[in-house]
Formats: C-alpha cells, sequence, structure tokens
C-alpha cells in the first residue's frame, strides 16, 4: 500500500490530490483504502495508521451507501 511512496508518480499524485479542497480517496480491488488526501482524513476521523486495515465502505453511513 504505503510502498509505493518513493515512487515519483505516487508522489505527484498524492501532492496533487492535497491540492485539492475536497476529499479524495483511492479503493483497492479488495475494498481497501490504499489512499487518502489529507482532507478526507480530516473528514473522517481516520488516521492514516488505521487506513490500510479499513475497508471504506464501513466508514460511509448505512443510509448512504
Amino acid at each position: 500500500m504505503f510502498t509505493s511512496l518513493i515512487n515519483p508518480a505516487y508522489r505527484l499524485f498524492s501532492a496533487l490530490a492535497d491540492t485539492i479542497s475536497d476529499p479524495v480517496w483511492v479503493v483497492s480491488n479488495y475494498g481497501t483504502l490504499d489512499f487518502a488526501n489529507k482532507h478526507w482524513l480530516d473528514f473522517t476521523g481516520i488516521d492514516i495508521a488505521e487506513m490500510g486495515s479499513l475497508e471504506w465502505l464501513h466508514i460511509i453511513d448505512i443510509e448512504d451507501r
């Protein structure tokens, strides 16, 4: 998941996503969070260390799914 932090394309995407004022997240084919920008982390209250173990659907209110 975060091993791609050294990848220049990942760093560019991450920098771009953090400049957007809206929450941005990327989910794998397995439903786990692969990336979330600062706005998404602030909005959900999720800590970056928790991201890898979460399935994103559990964060969304059941009425909003």
